[in-house]
């Protein structure tokens, strides 16, 4: 069982000798490779940059949604996305770049979220239906410190 303090410490007990990968989903995911030895207590840190840099904004979905269809938000470092639409199939790797997701309410806001770096970053919005990418759009922001970034990605059928 991994137990995490108020602080952001973290400790797992009782792990067996060997090779462990430790990941952290929040603010972002990253991961980190260990070896366990017995008896003895090894040390996984983590650091994010953070910085004041706001985003938020609108995701325009189809007029009609598709039984098994649904679409995601996602920020990206610059040029790291991998999505396209060509491919059959999608199959993000949470550890390729991707830096944060962003959820959206059944309007299509995208819900804000803050304490970003002043960087760039690819904001990337994918459709999916039945396991295939129907749709994408991205669009390119640079966020600046204390400043509210707004986007607005575009699924529709038009």
């Amino acid at each position: 069982m991994i137990v995490l303090s108020d602080n952001g410490f973290y400790r797992a007990d009782n792990l067996p000798a060997g090779e462990c990968t430790v990941v952290i989903s929040h603010p972002w995911p990253m991961s980190q490779v260990v070896e366990v030895a017995d008896g003895r207590e090894v040390v996984a840190n983590f650091s994010y940059e953070q910085g004041s840099a706001t985003i938020k904004g609108l995701l325009i979905r189809p007029e009609k949604k598709e039984k098994h269809s649904f679409d995601a938000v996602m920020l990206y470092k610059p040029g790291t996305c991998g999505l396209k639409a060509e491919a059959p199939y999608i199959r993000p790797n949470f550890s390729d770049g991707v830096y944060s997701r962003l959820y959206t309410d059944e309007e299509g806001k995208i819900h804000r979220i803050g304490h970003l770096p002043a960087k760039s970053f690819d904001v990337v919005a994918v459709l999916v239906n039945d396991g295939k990418v129907v749709r994408i759009d991205m669009e390119r922001i640079k966020l600046n410190d204390g400043v509210t970034t707004h986007v607005t990605l575009d699924l529709s059928d038009e």
